[in-house]
């Protein structure tokens, strides 16, 4: 019953789909340890690199960005992909993304989230709420 107050608000969920809300781009990261250099890059649909972020050293854990995104708009399908480096060393975060939840549903034991962009996903995948 509680799972029913989410319709309508919005989760943070593993993705890189672009979230563009009035000209800002709007995306996330989570780090496993520190980095001394955080880089986000903003992807066409093609795969091109449209632009680059650099967010320079960041702290583990949970982190967002804004990308000034122009005329872009949400139905552009720009992604992005974020790749930090600690040392001579370069690791891939976990990309997160801002989703809408349109209906919850139950299967078993199992609670799960339908979502406007990502689909379905189980609520244990949700790392933060809005």
């Amino acid at each position: 019953m509680q799972g029913a107050a989410l319709v309508g608000h919005d989760v943070v969920v593993p993705g890189n789909t672009l979230q563009i809300d009035d000209g800002t781009g709007e995306g996330g990261f989570e780090l496993a340890g520190p980095a001394d250099q955080v880089k986000v890059e903003i992807l066409a649909p093609s795969g091109q690199v449209v632009d680059t972020l650099q967010l320079g050293a960041q702290a583990s854990g949970l982190h967002s960005f804004e990308w000034n995104a122009g005329s872009a708009t949400a139905a552009s399908g720009l992604k992005f992909r974020v790749t930090a480096t600690s040392g001579a060393t370069t690791s891939t975060p976990t990309t997160l993304m801002r989703d809408r939840v349109v209906a919850v549903s139950t299967g078993g034991s199992t609670f799960s989230l339908e979502l406007a962009v990502s689909g379905t996903v189980p609520y244990s995948a949700v790392k933060a709420f809005n």
